[in-house]
């Protein structure tokens, strides 16, 4: 692919230096050099790129303007005509008038001109400009990218850290690198390679749009995550982040690491904006037209569901830190505004109305309800299995203490006598209390109770967000009858923005809680099922041993007998 844009670019009539150093770029574009030092993409290339950019699209484009000319010239004698036609001259008309009238006339036709000449020039300006910054940016965007992969996950990367950790961090940063280069060799076939009045800057995206929209969509849910790994390793990960940074900031101005792992939403979200631009500056009728209104469909897709995920994230991270902070009642008392005591107050007016019948609740989700309550159904199974769990090991205890008891009663009503049948009765009692008992119950909390505990204690933001659910969709209700009361223009935009807020925010949680608790409900359920196990195979392991010493016992008795 890239021998042959090479070589396509090598063939054009003109700018063979400027076209050499392309070729030079095209070729080590793709070769990955285990050198960081050594970049392939330096300014003097980028400069050489920008230099062709002009001369092959902004000068060329100008060119048509004098074709454009001859319409313009067309047209405005067409005009002339038309306005002759509409006003045929007078016999009484002639000498200076007739002459006066002329003039008039190649005036008017010299002003059509110049305004069409201008226009198309401004547009054939601004075009280029925009496909410059097109292609200078994500030649940069490439570089950094490039760059990043390449000192903290590639071959030269630090081997101290897993492959496991890195990845978590840099989610598929590999897969956007391929992805920014498959561009920059579209745009230089479809673009550089082309005519300007056959240049496709829209079939670039459109060829791209899927993996654009896998790749970045894939990138954007995961981006919360690396930076939580982040934090969560920052002592360990201190070395190694610090020594990456010191290499890039030699090739690029940087604050920190999380400025960088931003760059790719800042980049995909950029595109539907110069789409638009590009869009602004093409003629209707050229060839690239339908395909850019295609491709800026598809970009603002991708962006509109980025900004989603985005808002998900910020609607969890806002309502799930508030559980450690609302736990007093002192805390809750202190958070309460007016805003969230109408709030409040409306909810319960949309719980009453819809109780009483008088407004029914007409936003119903199945698949959340359904979700829901196999979500509760778990979490219940989970705690009444850590309950009936505890009330066994202490009535086991309980029943065991009380039979040590009485075993040792028995021993002393026959302490003047020798007998070695109480005596073993005695050690097994104590065996069993001590021995498999106590220590099996210790392993039943640190494998079983402690991570079914610790799996509620996970559940509760899941809870939490669920409340929060039911709490704004009983605010998009509110604001659907809101909006049916308004009585004036005023009013009703008013109400529509808030209809509009409330639907986004419920929307968004519940898109989220439908997509995260199928996985959250299949993962409680595994560490349920191997808790479950270590249970019933500890329970097993204790019945047999207190099965085979009371046998050891009856043996001895049986033999005294």
């Amino acid at each position: 692919m890239n021998e042959s844009v090479t070589e396509s670019v090598l063939n054009s009539s003109s700018a063979s230096n400027g076209r050499n150093k392309i070729k030079s770029f095209i070729s080590k574009k793709n070769h990955r050099n285990e050198n960081v030092e050594q970049n392939d993409l330096d300014d003097s290339r980028i400069s050489t790129l920008r230099n062709r950019l002009l001369c092959d699209i902004i000068k060329p484009i100008k060119k048509s303007i004098s074709s454009a000319s001859s319409k313009s010239s067309s047209f405005s004698s067409s005009l002339s005509c038309s306005s002759s036609s509409s006003s045929p001259p007078s016999p009484i008309i002639s000498g200076k008038k007739s002459k006066l009238i002329s003039e008039n006339e190649q005036l008017t036709c010299k002003d059509y001109e110049s305004i069409y000449e201008d226009d198309i020039e401004h547009k054939c300006s601004s075009k280029g400009k925009v496909v410059d910054e097109l292609i200078q940016t994500e030649m940069d965007f490439y570089r950094v990218m490039k760059l990043l992969y390449e000192i903290y996950i590639g071959q030269n990367s630090d081997s101290s850290i897993s492959n496991e950790l890195k990845d978590a961090i840099f989610c598929n940063l590999k897969d956007i690198v391929d992805l920014s280069s498959s561009l920059l060799n579209d745009f230089e076939l479809n673009i550089l390679n082309q005519r300007p009045e056959e240049v496709r800057v829209g079939r670039c995206f459109l060829k791209n749009c899927e993996t654009i929209r896998v790749v970045y969509s894939q990138y954007a849910q995961y981006i919360e995550y690396s930076n939580n790994m982040l934090e969560k390793n920052e002592k360990s990960l201190n070395n190694f982040i610090d020594n990456g940074l010191t290499i890039i900031r030699q090739h690029v101005n940087t604050l920190d690491l999380q400025s960088l792992l931003l760059k790719p939403i800042q980049r995909v979200l950029k595109y539907p904006l110069l789409l638009q631009e590009l869009i602004k500056n093409t003629e209707n009728y050229h060839i690239d037209y339908q395909d850019l209104l295609e491709a800026l469909k598809s970009m603002q897709d991708v962006a509109t569901y980025i900004n989603e995920i985005k808002r998900r994230h910020e609607l969890i991270v806002k309502y799930g830190r508030k559980i450690k902070e609302n736990s007093t009642i002192s805390n809750k008392m202190s958070k309460l505004t007016m805003h969230s005591m109408i709030k409040k107050s409306n909810r319960i007016s949309v719980k009453l109305s819809n109780a009483l019948r008088i407004n029914t609740v007409t936003t119903i989700d199945v698949t959340f309800d359904d979700l829901e309550n196999k979500f509760h159904c778990v979490e219940k199974m989970i705690k009444t299995f850590i309950k009936d769990v505890i009330q066994l090991i202490s009535t086991l205890k309980e029943l065991l203490r009380t039979q040590m008891t009485s075993s040792e009663s028995l021993h002393e009503y026959f302490s003047d006598e020798k007998n070695e049948e109480i005596d073993h009765y005695v050690n097994l009692n104590s065996l069993v209390l001590n021995d498999f008992i106590s220590k099996k119950t210790i392993l039943i909390h640190e494998k079983v109770l402690k991570p079914l505990k610790n799996l509620l204690e996970c559940l509760e933001i899941p809870n939490k967000l669920i409340v929060k659910r039911r709490d704004k969709l009983l605010d998009y209700e509110f604001a659907k009858i809101n909006i049916e009361k308004s009585k004036d223009k005023f009013s009703f935009r008013s109400n529509q923005d808030s209809l509009n807020e409330s639907q986004k925010n419920f929307e968004a949680l519940n898109n989220q809680l439908i997509e995260e608790l199928p996985g959250l409900i299949r993962r409680c359920t595994i560490v349920f099922d191997k808790c479950y196990q270590i249970f019933v195979l500890t329970q097993k392991n204790i019945y047999q041993n207190i099965h085979l010493e009371i046998e050891k016992l009856i043996s001895k008795v049986s033999i005294f007998i």
